[in-house]
């Protein structure tokens, strides 16, 4: 099976920094009390040479990795 992109991942794409970011956490609370925060930190960010969306804007190719916290209720921990 074939997904279609939008775009030529393996064109050439050239290195833009990154010069400024807000950190920003989305918190999700789970039926059993405990809460998990996530965000995605960006790694790297590339632009697309000559590729652009359908609206026109240039393709940006990110490099992410996700980042969680849980704050876990004591009823649920492990005694011992």
């Amino acid at each position: 099976m074939q997904v279609s992109l939008g775009y030529d991942p393996k064109g050439p794409a050239e290195p833009i920094d990154i010069v400024s970011s807000k950190d920003g956490w989305s918190e999700f609370t789970l039926a059993d009390g405990t809460v998990i925060r996530a965000k995605a930190a960006v790694l790297d960010v590339k632009k697309m040479v000559g590729q652009y969306n359908a609206e026109g804007d240039p393709i940006y190719v990110l490099q992410l990795t996700m980042v969680n916290q849980t704050r876990i209720p004591d009823n649920l921990k492990k005694k011992g």
